[in-house]
């Protein structure tokens, strides 16, 4: 038998296309076919779990009360949920871009009010401050807390998480 070019570019050919019938039987056999019992599957989340937090907020907005609100969620929104600040509330007296937290206590005063309760408050005996939500500001009206010790607390209370007694600011470094 003569093997000649002509021959041997049929036989390659005739190769190649069986190889790629070969391959679309493959893949049209897997798409086809269910997944078997046992096997392993993976599937990628759809959507990420938010932390869900609940603030209290007070004051001149329509609707107070407890309000859910999102890792991330800025005070605006919580007032927004609320029905929005009513005609008589002093908007310069709140921070809406402020980012909540669980358990806070946000008021919007009205024209003329006092100064809202959530920053720091003064007692009989000194200055209380909620050492778990307080803005580096409020922390400052503390005796012996200047800005880079104030920051550094934020900055601890933020990797680790809320403080459970007063002795846990000793666990707080500065290294500047």
């Amino acid at each position: 038998m003569d093997l000649t070019r002509p021959s041997l570019r049929l036989v390659s050919l005739a190769i190649l296309a069986l190889a790629a019938i070969a391959f679309v039987a493959g893949v049209v056999t897997v798409l086809l076919s269910d997944t078997p019992s046992g096997a392993v599957e993976i599937v990628l989340p759809t959507s990420i779990p938010s932390v869900e937090l609940k603030v209290y907020l007070t004051g001149s907005v329509w609707e107070p009360g407890v309000y859910l609100a999102a890792e991330g969620d800025r005070l605006a929104e919580v007032i927004e949920a609320a029905g929005a600040a009513t005609q008589d509330a002093d908007l310069t007296a709140v921070n809406f871009a402020v980012r909540v937290r669980d358990e806070n206590h946000w008021h919007v005063p009205a024209v003329g009010e006092t100064p809202s309760p959530v920053g720091p408050q003064r007692a009989a005996d000194g200055i209380r401050v909620d050492i778990n939500s307080a803005s580096a500001e409020d922390l400052e009206e503390l005796p012996e807390i200047g800005e880079v010790r104030a920051k550094d607390i934020i900055q601890y209370r933020d990797e680790n998480g809320p403080f459970t007694e007063v002795d846990s600011l000793l666990e707080v470094k500065t290294d500047r």
